[in-house]
This record gives C-alpha cells, sequence and structure tokens, in this order.
C-alpha cells in the first residue's frame, strides 16, 4: 500500500513539474518590418535578456535605395510578429504589431515592380512609404502597384 502511495504521489509531483515547465517563457522570438522599405530583422529574446539568433532580411528596396540614394535612406522598425515559448519549445504567447501598408505586398510584387519602373519612380515610392502621409493615401499606392504587376 506504501509502494502505490509513493507511486502515485511521484506521478503527481512529475505532472506538477511538467505543468509549470510548459508554462514558463524561456525565450521570445521578435520579428520586425521596415515600414519605409519592407526589409526584415529579427532574433531570440531570453528569459534572462540575452539575444541570440540574429537575423536581417535586406529589401529590393532598401538595395536600391543604398545603391542610389544612401543619404535619404531612414529605417522604420516595427514589431509584425512575436511569440513566447516554454523551455521544451511549444509556443505559450503571442503578439503582433500592425505595420504599415508594406506588409501588402505579396512574395516578389514589389521587386517585379521595381524592374520595370523609373528610379525616380522608385524614389516617389519610398519618399511616400517614409513620410508622414496618412495610411490610407500609402494603402492607395500600394492598390496602384499591385494592380500595375497583375495587369501585366
Amino acid at each position: 500500500m506504501k509502494r502505490r502511495y509513493t507511486i502515485a504521489i511521484g506521478i503527481i509531483v512529475f505532472l506538477v513539474l511538467l505543468y509549470i515547465v510548459t508554462g514558463i517563457e524561456a525565450y521570445y522570438d521578435r520579428a520586425f518590418i521596415c515600414e519605409n522599405t519592407g526589409s526584415r530583422k529579427g532574433y531570440r529574446e531570453w528569459f534572462w535578456g540575452l539575444q541570440t539568433g540574429q537575423w536581417y532580411e535586406q529589401s529590393t528596396l532598401e538595395a536600391f535605395m543604398q545603391d542610389n540614394y544612401p543619404d535619404v535612406l531612414e529605417h522604420r522598425w516595427t514589431r509584425y510578429e512575436g511569440w513566447g515559448n516554454n523551455l521544451i519549445g511549444m509556443r505559450i504567447s503571442d503578439g503582433h504589431g500592425r505595420p504599415g501598408p508594406i506588409m501588402q505586398f505579396p512574395e516578389g510584387m514589389l521587386e517585379d515592380w521595381m524592374q520595370k519602373s523609373q528610379p525616380e519612380e522608385i524614389l516617389a515610392l519610398y519618399e511616400l512609404l517614409a513620410s508622414d502621409e496618412s495610411e490610407e493615401i500609402k494603402e492607395q499606392r500600394v492598390a496602384e502597384i499591385i494592380n500595375e504587376i497583375l495587369k501585366f
């Protein structure tokens, strides 16, 4: 009988520890997008503050700006993805920001438009995205570009 209690207590302790381990956020993965260029970056932040796994994905628009107008290029980073994970890697929380219209471009569509556009048009798009214009005006221009590409 004593052995059964020991086993039962052991199972209960194990389940409580498992619950605690799976409920503690061990690290948080963060991803950001530049609202002006569409470049992306991110990292993993551990609960004690250490950041690891930094990554950077330069957009075609940023590369164009660096090559042609480096003195104009400015970034405006906004978090667009984030999720907390427990000690065994399960997601236990998430949080997402709301980046501007740059996120509306489907994969590769901005690059396609840039290949068919004049440098002045590309600069004008960057200047609009980096400006204080309303989100509606920016979204309207992005929608026009998407429609232009879809017509080709």
